[in-house]
Parts: C-alpha cells; structure tokens; sequence
C-alpha cells in the first residue's frame, strides 16, 4: 500500500535476545521512493521501548530509488521500533540478521512496514 508514513514495529542493533541463541540481532530498513518525478525527503525516527526518541537518520531518496539505514544509528543492545515519514509515496522493508552463538551461518527475515 502506498503511504507517506510507515512503522517498523521492532527493529534490534546488535540486541542479545535473552530467548533463544540467536545472541545478535540486528535491523536494516530500506525505503523505496514510489515518486517517478519527484526525490523523497526521509526522516527514520528510531525509538527506544518505551516510546522515547532514540535517534534520527535522514534520508534524500531520488525518483524510483531506493536506501537502506544500516547499520541503525544506535548503540549496541538496542530493542526498540521505528516510524519513517516522507512527504513522498514510499514503501518500507525490514530486514532482521540473526547471529548465533556458535559457528552456524546467520539467519535473515523481513517484512514490510505498517502502513499508517
């Protein structure tokens, strides 16, 4: 769906997940400019648990393009979200990396972000 503001409802900087061994996770978000004519002025406003503003990473995207904050400019452990606002159509993708403890390849998911 097209939207100018999207949430990325969990989003990890080098958290050690307490559950289970995936000890690292760690969150990149990509924003595609839907505009074919116009740049897209992005702000990602990353907050912390609790709802309180974490950092901000601003974002210029040409028409049809896209970019990709990663990593996420946070310290390490971070667990929080993100909301990205654009005066633009845009689309927003997740993409969460899971480290293991031991030796093992790294797991990867990703969903799209909650359209508002």
């Amino acid at each position: 769906e097209i939207c100018t503001i999207s949430t990325v409802p969990v989003v990890y900087k080098n958290y050690n997940h307490p559950l289970n061994n995936y000890s690292l996770r760690s969150t990149g978000i990509s924003v595609l400019n839907l505009s074919a004519t116009q740049q897209a002025i992005v702000a990602v406003f990353f907050r912390n648990s609790d709802g309180t503003l974490a950092a901000t990473s601003n974002l210029t995207i040409q028409p049809n393009s896209a970019s990709t904050v990663y990593p996420a400019p946070l310290g390490d452990g971070f667990a929080g979200s993100a909301s990205i606002e654009s005066g633009q159509p845009i689309a927003v993708v997740a993409n969460h990396i899971y480290s293991p403890d031991n030796a093992g390849a790294d797991l990867a998911s990703c969903h799209g972000g909650v359209n508002r």
